[in-house]
């Protein structure tokens, strides 16, 4: 798996990370095929590498090294809140995580300020919940797609014995006229051959 190759190269960095990083991992989490499964061990290695981009991201440390982690940091998160294979904790923490880094970026302050403040991290604070309640639509759309795309395969899986007994009266049909074809083909050489007798006898 892709995705595996990516988290044993990151785990490497020891949270000396790069954009390029940040920029493999989204990658490998939004390209995943649809057929692969990703379980719970891996799942928790996953969040366990976010835990760690995001501490790295708070001590500014990559962020001064690469301007360009912000950006791929925000893009992973955003792509991250999205995943089905995330609990409802996980995905709390990291729309969380997210909404951290744009107020930060943004000049928000943090929830419990005063004034103009207060407003704008309230305002804020419904997005997110937003953002959350669009998550959850779209994981129960997910779930409704992958049963339909389920009862799709089983219905072609239908369709070749659907033809095969299509196929079967056909072939008996044909069968029987061929046979027929047989039968008077050979009834009309019988009488050639009778009226061939019979001419040789009037020639005797």
């Amino acid at each position: 798996m892709y995705l595996l190759d990516v988290l044993d190269d990151i785990s490497r960095k020891r949270r000396l990370y790069s954009a390029e990083d940040l920029y493999k991992l989204n990658e490998a989490v939004f390209n995943l095929p649809d057929g692969e499964f990703v379980n719970p061990k891996t799942t928790a290695r996953l969040f366990g590498t976010l835990s760690n981009i995001m501490r790295a991201y708070n001590d500014g440390h990559s962020q001064a090294q690469d301007p360009n982690f912000f950006y791929d940091y925000v893009a992973l998160l955003a792509t991250m809140q999205n995943q089905h294979f995330l609990d409802d904790e996980q995905n709390r923490r990291i729309c969380g995580w997210l909404y951290e880094a744009l107020g930060h970026e943004l000049g928000i302050p943090a929830a419990g300020g005063k004034g103009k403040g207060k407003d704008n991290s309230a305002a804020a604070q419904r997005e997110l919940a937003k953002l959350e309640a669009e998550n959850e639509a779209l994981k129960k759309e997910l779930e409704q797609l992958r049963g339909l795309s389920t009862a799709i395969a089983a219905f072609k899986a239908f369709k070749p014995l659907q033809a095969e007994k299509t196929a079967e009266p056909k072939a008996k049909a044909k069968a029987k006229v061929k046979n027929r074809e047989d039968k008077k083909s050979k009834e009309n050489k019988e009488n050639e051959d009778e009226k061939d007798g019979e001419s040789e006898k009037k020639e005797e």
